[in-house]
């Protein structure tokens, strides 16, 4: 339970990018994330994502693969 509580207290020290284009489960992920993470950073689309990794110190994606524009896989070839 002790390394469950540190892993939590972890958590709340990181900025997270989460990229999803279904409206229904980012909506739920986000609900889940925004109380455990220090700053949640949304996006819609792997083009947003790619431009608000960008403008952001981001300490960790999660990220769809098949979305519009541009998908999480090219995204995080981007990125990298």
């Amino acid at each position: 339970m002790n390394e469950i509580k540190k892993q939590l207290e972890y958590l709340k020290e990181l900025v997270v990018l989460y990229v999803e284009d279904d409206e229904k489960i980012r909506e739920e992920i986000v609900f889940f994330l925004e109380r455990r993470v220090k700053k949640l950073i949304v996006a819609c689309d792997g083009q947003e994502g790619l431009e608000l990794y960008k403008e952001n110190s981001v300490d960790l994606i999660i990220t769809d693969i098949q979305m519009p524009r541009l998908d999480g896989i090219k995204m995080s070839e981007q990125i990298k």
